[in-house]
């Protein structure tokens, strides 16, 4: 009996040396099989057990273009398979970037802004006003101001053109608030004194406070020199 049951326990614990190998085959991984087969060894090891960097990879491949198109899905994927750029722009595959070549009339990060038109959502366009234009947008400024040699910033050439700030230190000086900000005023009374504030908002009218329209019967408004 007792022979017996060693042989059964023995047959259920130990397994034949081929199903032993079984179980310490280790599988290849989904998504890796193309470089794996051609590169099994040192590949693996290099980049799939541990994270490689562009050197060890290109030692694996011994190739600068295979090097560069395993390196970008490394990093990042494609991005260009979402189809980014508009517009029948091309699109050209970076490290966790793209880059795109837009067709003639575009430009833009995705080619999507028209070289005539003006668009708000653009960041380098025109400071002030924008015109759309026959091959390109056009850009003005308002009173005061001048077209840069970039034909799209505006640079004040009159001293009281509108929004002009010189410094954040003369902005602190009450005294000179309406020099420096000429679409606010000041309201006086029938003696010439302050008493409130006010904002143009039309050529004949002044924005205040209710409060304020009801401190004197007689108001005035006082302005800058500009």
């Amino acid at each position: 009996m007792l022979t017996i049951s060693t042989f059964l326990s023995s047959s259920v614990v130990f397994l034949s040396a081929s199903k032993a190998n079984e179980v310490l085959v280790r599988w290849k991984r989904a998504g890796s099989y193309l470089f794996e087969e051609l590169f099994e060894g040192n590949l693996e090891k290099e980049c799939y057990e541990e994270i490689c960097n562009h050197e060890e990879a290109r030692e694996v491949f011994e190739n600068d273009m295979i090097t560069d198109e395993f390196w970008k899905i490394y990093m990042g994927g494609s991005p260009c398979i979402s189809q980014p750029c508009l517009n029948n722009g091309s699109c050209q595959d970076n490290i966790h970037s793209y880059k795109c070549t837009c067709s003639s009339g575009y430009e833009g990060r995705d080619c999507a802004f028209a070289k005539n038109e003006c668009h708000q959502l653009r960041t380098d366009g025109c400071q002030h006003f924008c015109h759309p234009g026959q091959a390109s947008y056009m850009c003005s400024c308002a009173k005061g101001y001048k077209l840069g040699q970039d034909h799209k910033s505006c640079i004040p050439h009159e001293k009281c053109a509108c929004g002009i700030l010189n410094s954040v230190t003369e902005a602190q000086n009450s005294t000179q608030n309406l020099q420096i900000f000429p679409w606010q005023v000041k309201l006086t009374n029938s003696k010439g004194k302050d008493f409130c504030g006010g904002v143009i908002i039309q050529e004949n009218f002044v924005l205040t406070t209710a409060k304020c329209s009801l401190l004197h019967r007689n108001i005035s408004v006082k302005t800058s020199e500009c």
